[in-house]
C-alpha cells in the first residue's frame, strides 16, 4: 500500500484511486477546501478523513474532525444546526447552543450529502465559507463570529448544477472519486477484506478456525488484530478469488457498500463444515444466489459458478435433467455428475469409468448403478456395447456446455506434432488430473522439450478453450504485454491506463488485470492457461505475479510446465507430474 493512500481496511492499489488520493493530498497540504463528486459508496467520506489526516499533518490546525448529513437538515434546524442558537430564539430553545462551525473551529467541517440540502438552507453557507467575509451568527443572536479557521469540504452524489451556482463557486477543488466498476484493483482487494471482517463476525467463528487450522482462537486477542491472521486471510482470499470473476460481471449501485453487504450475506450463510474446500463451495453458491439483490445483472450473464475447478452453468439444461432424472440427489453430487458428463462429450464410457471418476467404494456401486440406469430412463444417457455396458450422452448438443475459445488468435497452441513423443500412459493420467480440477505442473528433463504440454494442450482444446504461453528470458513481461495488446485493441484499456501498466512491476500488473482478464476470458468456456518453460520465472516478484494470477484470474484450469516445481507453485496447489525417462 502507497503512504500517500489511506488506508480504508483493503490496501488502495488501483492506478485511478491512487491518482486522486494525490490530488486530494495537494489541495489539504495547501489548505484549499474540495468538493467530492461520485456515486453512494464509493469511499467520499473516506477521501474527506485522509484530506483531514494531510491537513492537520501540514500544521493547519489542531481542531477535531466534525462531519453532518445534509440531507437531514431541514429548513427549520439547518441554521441552528451550523450556526448554532441563542437561548430563547424559537419555542424550546431554553439554553444557548454553538453549532457546528464553532465546534469545529480549527478544525475541519464535512459536509455530507450536500447536494440534498434545501436551497434556501444552502444559501445561508455563502457568508460562512466565503474567503472574503468568514462570518456566522447564530439563529436568534445579534452578533458575529468568526468562521475563518473552519475548513469546509463537502461531499455529493449528485450533479454539481444541484446547488445553488454562488456556493458552488465558494466549495473549491471538485474532485470526482470513481466508482466501483471504475477501480478493479481495489474491487478485487476488497473482496478479500470484507470476507475476512465477516469470518470473523461468525458466531462459529472459533470452532471453524479450530477445525480449518487444528489451532484454537487465539485468547483475548481483539477482532482487529484478527483482520490481520495470515490463515484467515488465506481463507479469505481462496474464496474472494472465486468470488471475483462474480463481482466483475455485475454493476453495482451501491459500489463497495453493497459489495460489502454481498460478500458478508455469503460469508455469514455457509455452513458448518470442517473442510475448508466445502466451506468454499458454500460461500460461494450463497453469493451466487444472492449477487443479482445488491448488483444489477442476470445470473445467465454471470461467470459460471466455479465447483472444484471446474465450472456448471447456473441454468444448464443438463443439471436441470440430471435433477429431474433423480430428484432426492444432493446439490453437490447432481454439479459432479454434471461436470462428469461434460467431460466426456460425445465419447463412450462404461460404469468402470464412472466408479473410477468418483472414486466409488465397493458400498457405493449398486447407487452408481441407480444413477445410469435413472439417467437412461431420461433420456439422458444411451445404451450401447454388445452386452450394453457402455453409455453415450443422448442429450442434444446445445443442451450441453458449448466448449469455445473466444479468442482464438491470442495466445494459440504451436502447430509442430507432439505426441508421437510421449511416453504411453503419460497423456491419460494428466487429462484424468485436469478433469479431477487439479492445477498441474509438469516437470520436464533440464535442455529437453518433452512436447507434453502442447500435447495436452491439443487434447484439451476439443473441449476447451486453451491458451498457450512458452516463456523467455523476459519472464512474463511479453505474455503481459501482449495481454495489454489485446485489451487494447478491444477498447477495454485506454492510452493513459496503459502507459500507467507499463510502469508497474509484474505482480502489481498482474493484480491490476484481474478485472480486464476476468471479462477478456468472460465467454469462454472451463478456459485454461498452459505457461511453458517457467523456470525462466525467477526473483519475488514473479513468484508474486503468478500467485495473484492464478488466485485471482478467472480462469479454470492452470498448467506449468517446467524443469522443477519451485515451493511457491506447490503452495499454489499445483501437483506436480514428472515426464517419464526414456521420453
Amino acid at each position: 500500500m502507497s503512504s500517500n493512500v489511506p488506508f480504508q481496511g483493503f490496501d488502495i492499489r488501483d492506478p485511478a484511486m491512487i491518482q486522486v488520493y494525490e490530488e486530494i493530498r495537494d489541495y489539504a497540504y495547501h489548505d484549499q477546501p474540495c468538493l467530492f463528486l461520485g456515486p453512494s459508496g464509493c469511499g467520499k467520506e473516506f477521501a474527506a478523513r485522509f484530506y483531514y489526516k494531510i491537513w492537520i499533518e501540514s500544521g493547519h490546525g489542531g481542531g477535531p474532525f466534525n462531519s453532518v448529513n445534509c440531507s437531514m437538515l431541514t429548513e427549520q434546524f439547518a441554521h441552528s444546526e451550523l450556526f448554532g442558537h441563542v437561548a430563547g430564539a424559537f419555542t424550546g430553545a431554553s439554553f444557548s447552543k454553538p453549532g457546528l462551525f464553532e465546534a469545529s473551529n480549527h478544525g475541519v467541517l464535512f459536509l455530507d450529502e450536500i447536494g440534498e440540502m434545501p436551497l434556501l438552507s444552502q444559501s445561508m453557507l455563502l457568508r460562512a465559507i466565503d474567503p472574503e467575509t468568514h462570518t456566522a451568527r447564530r439563529l436568534g443572536g445579534s452578533w458575529e463570529y468568526s468562521t475563518e479557521y473552519v475548513r469546509v469540504i463537502s461531499a455529493t452524489d449528485r450533479s454539481p448544477e444541484s446547488l445553488r451556482f454562488a456556493l458552488l463557486n465558494r466549495l473549491g477543488m471538485r474532485i470526482t472519486i470513481p466508482g466501483l466498476d471504475q477501480r478493479p484493483g481495489d474491487r478485487d482487494s476488497a473482496v478479500v477484506f470484507f470476507a475476512i471482517r465477516a469470518f470473523i463476525k461468525r458466531k462459529d467463528r472459533d470452532k471453524l478456525y479450530q477445525a480449518f487450522f487444528n489451532k484454537a482462537w487465539p485468547a483475548q486477542t481483539k477482532d482487529a488484530d484478527m483482520e490481520n491472521d495470515p490463515d484467515i486471510a488465506a481463507l479469505a482470499g481462496a474464496a474472494g478469488s472465486r468470488i471475483v470473476p462474480l463481482v466483475a460481471r455485475l454493476s453495482w449501485p451501491g459500489n463497495f457498500r453493497t459489495l460489502r453487504i454481498a460478500v458478508e450475506t455469503a460469508m455469514l450463510r455457509a455452513r458448518f463444515t470442517e473442510k475448508i474446500s466445502d466451506f468454499e463451495e458454500d460461500m460461494l453458491r450463497f453469493f451466487a444466489a444472492h449477487a443479482t439483490r445488491y448488483g444489477e445483472g442476470k445470473l445467465a450473464d454471470l461467470v459460471r459458478v466455479f465447483v472444484s475447478g471446474a465450472e456448471a452453468d447456473l441454468g444448464n439444461p443438463l443439471l436441470l435433467r440430471l435433477q429431474s432424472a433423480v430428484p432426492g440427489m444432493e446439490e453437490e453430487e447432481t454439479r459432479a455428475w454434471a461436470r462428469f458428463l461434460i467431460s466426456r462429450g460425445e465419447d463412450v464410457f462404461s460404469r468402470m469409468d464412472a466408479e473410477k471418476y468418483f472414486d466409488v467404494p465397493p458400498a457405493r456401486r449398486r447407487t452408481l448403478q441407480a444413477r445410469l440406469a435413472a439417467f437412461v430412463d431420461a433420456g439422458i444417457l444411451d445404451r450401447g456395447g454388445a452386452k450394453g455396458g457402455e453409455y453415450r450422452s443422448a442429450m442434444a448438443a446445445d443442451t450441453m456446455v458449448v466448449r469455445k475459445k473466444r479468442h482464438p488468435d491470442l495466445f494459440p497452441l504451436p502447430q509442430q506434432a507432439a505426441e508421437a513423443r510421449l511416453h504411453p500412459g503419460d497423456l491419460e493420467a494428466l487429462l484424468s488430473m485436469i478433469e479431477n480440477g487439479k492445477r498441474v505442473f509438469i516437470s520436464e528433463r533440464p535442455g529437453g522439450d518433452a512436447g507434453l504440454a502442447v500435447a495436452l494442450g491439443r487434447r484439451l482444446e476439443q473441449k476447451r478453450a486453451v491458451y498457450y504461453f512458452r516463456l523467455d528470458e523476459k519472464g512474463l513481461q511479453r505474455f503481459f504485454e501482449l495481454l495489454v495488446m489485446k485489451l487494447t485493441a478491444a477498447g477495454e484499456i485506454g492510452d493513459s491506463l496503459k502507459k500507467q501498466m507499463e510502469q508497474l512491476p509484474p505482480d502489481a500488473l498482474a493484480l491490476m488485470l484481474t478485472g480486464f482478464v476476468n471479462r477478456l476470458f468472460g465467454d469462454d468456456e472451463d478456459p485454461v492457461i498452459i505457461l511453458d518453460a517457467v523456470q525462466y520465472l525467477v526473483g519475488a516478484e514473479s513468484n508474486r505475479a503468478m500467485e495473484n494470477m492464478v488466485r485471482c484470474w478467472s480462469i479454470g484450469g492452470w498448467i506449468l510446465a517446467g524443469v522443477k516445481l519451485d515451493n511457491a507453485y506447490e503452495e499454489l496447489g499445483f501437483s506436480e507430474f514428472a515426464v517419464a525417462a526414456g521420453v
